[in-house]
């Protein structure tokens, strides 16, 4: 196996520099730079695991098929993971996130939940201002040092990544005409990131926690704020929204089909579930429709 070498990364970035950034070069990207936080699960598990434990798997992916020796760490452990049905991350979707910013062309984009830096990452590649919080320390630095390396691709451009809840850092700062907040937040306790974050809360406690984002964003100006999310939770988070003076503009669906077997993920109840595809949903800063 072996590494995706930071000359291979940046010719994804720079065969991107004038199109579209992909959802698979964006995956390799953030995985190779979040390599250690990404693929816990799996790295725990493997480093678990006897040296014939180890020689019978490899044996066995050879079997079906697998380079392993030209692998890269990200396809051995996505494979692994597979294999073995482990809990795994799941990545953002970049492709809806493209439309979203040619509809609505934001003059600068905040993302309290900037998770593994997707997000920053298109921004980035389209010279449009990014501000990402992020609890986790060490996520926020890994994606500061993945931003200065978009930037040496796609040229500087006013972005920061910030240490801190994402309420606290949207209220530090006025917006106005242009701005945009889009984010991807936890669905819920459907994977744990960190003892800390907001998807260690109840379900009611993610409700106050996303009306009080609302209300932050509406005080700070903010002119539209977008966010993905699976149907599961889109009624109750869009009861927070509305009653905070945001109104529905638009949702963009997800058109891919789901896959049989790699389509699951490992949630908080500790089962294989089938995935159900997030959309966006777009809403503007009403004034008139302000709840009490």
């Amino acid at each position: 196996m072996r590494e995706n070498t930071r000359t291979e990364l940046r010719g994804d970035l720079l065969s991107m520099k004038h199109r579209i950034i992909t959802k698979k070069v964006a995956n390799r990207i953030s995985e190779q730079f979040h390599m250690d936080e990404f693929f816990e699960h799996q790295m725990m598990y493997w480093q678990g695991l006897s040296q014939v434990e180890r020689s019978v798997y490899l044996k066995q992916l050879k079997e079906d098929g697998h380079d392993v020796k030209n692998m890269t760490y990200s396809e051995f452990y996505k494979q692994l993971a597979k294999d073995k049905q482990l809990k795994h991350f799941s990545t953002f979707n970049v492709e809806m996130m493209s439309q979203l910013l040619d509809e609505y062309q934001p003059k600068i984009i905040l993302d309290p939940c900037m998770g593994w830096g997707h997000r920053m990452l298109i921004a980035a590649s389209r010279q449009i201002p990014y501000m990402g919080f992020d609890i986790k320390e060490s996520v926020v630095e890994t994606n500061q040092l993945m931003l200065n390396y978009a930037e040496s691709v796609f040229g500087v451009c006013p972005s920061a990544a910030s240490a801190c809840d994402g309420i606290e850092g949207i209220s530090k700062i006025k917006h106005g005409e242009g701005s945009m907040l889009f984010t991807c937040p936890p669905y819920h306790d459907s994977e744990i990131y960190s003892e800390d974050g907001i998807e260690n809360l109840s379900y009611q406690g993610f409700l106050d926690w996303w009306s009080d984002l609302a209300k932050t964003a509406f005080d700070s100006g903010v002119e539209t704020f977008a966010y993905q999310i699976t149907p599961d939770y889109g009624d109750d988070m869009l009861e927070c929204m509305t009653a905070n003076g945001y109104t529905l503009d638009k949702e963009i669906l997800n058109t891919r089909k789901p896959k049989s077997e790699s389509d699951t993920h490992y949630n908080a109840a500790g089962e294989f579930a089938k995935r159900r595809y997030g959309r966006i949903y777009v809403f503007k800063k009403n004034e008139n429709e302000r709840g009490n």
